[in-house]
């Protein structure tokens, strides 16, 4: 039998319910920082509103209770043994918040990734040239991550002034590059400095993340301008 429009909503719904609650039933009971935010919250929660209702979590909360509670605060479900990787955010809006990551995060991360590397063509013919200094700012960590599980041959710069990566990504015939939307323009603005001349070598497109300017209409039409390649936007 066919379920209707509303009956199918409905079900949708109650489903939802379901999953949050499991989400709501696991941190309350391993999650220090949410059993106590959550304290006052009645469980199982029954309807959408009751949902509405349920806090908002800062990041001053987290970066807070990192203070209180250092040096990873109480938001985590697991030992710390069960963690196999540490990054934090870039710091743009204030202290960095430290993350831990298990297997299954991180590989949550590295799956994203390889979405984004496949949606803009990447195969493991390409040479992903990755310009991103390689410390604790999650960035194009991931990404390299993703290259590695699609077979892709990753050319790392971290440690590099702008003039050596571009020198690099040149003599190792890197197509695909990832970095900042920023990073970019600036590479452009080098490459001009050096006399290299961008389209006619093999980058054949760019990759940006880190910064909102990729998805910025007037930026992204800068990078593709001055590379004469397209540009894809890893969401955020």
């Amino acid at each position: 039998m066919e379920l209707s429009v509303r009956e199918m909503e409905l079900s949708l719904k109650q489903y939802q319910l379901h999953k949050i609650n499991e989400l709501l039933v696991f941190v309350t009971q391993f999650n220090e920082f949410y059993r106590e935010k959550l304290r006052d919250i009645c469980l199982p929660i029954q309807t959408m509103d009751d949902f509405r209702k349920l806090p908002f979590t800062t990041k001053e909360e987290l970066v807070q209770d990192q203070h209180l509670y250092p040096p990873f605060g109480r938001n985590h479900c697991y030992p710390e043994t069960s963690y196999v990787r540490y990054h934090q955010t870039s710091g743009t809006s204030g202290k960095p918040l430290k993350i831990l990551d298990t297997e299954e995060s991180w590989n949550w991360w590295r799956d994203c990734w390889v979405e984004v590397l496949k949606s803009s063509g990447v195969t493991n013919r390409d040479r992903l040239f990755l310009a991103f200094s390689f410390g604790p700012f999650i960035g194009f960590w991931s990404a390299y991550e993703a290259a590695k599980k699609m077979g892709t041959l990753v050319i790392p710069g971290g440690g590099q002034s702008s003039k050596e990566r571009l020198s690099s990504m040149i003599e190792n015939r890197a197509t695909v590059l990832l970095c900042t939307p920023s990073y970019a323009l600036h590479l452009a603005e080098v490459a001009e400095e050096m006399g290299i001349d961008l389209p006619s070598k093999p980058i054949r497109a760019i990759i940006t993340a880190g910064e909102p300017g990729g998805s910025v209409p007037s930026t992204r039409e800068q990078i593709e301008t001055r590379w004469e390649r397209p540009c894809t936007i890893m969401p955020g």
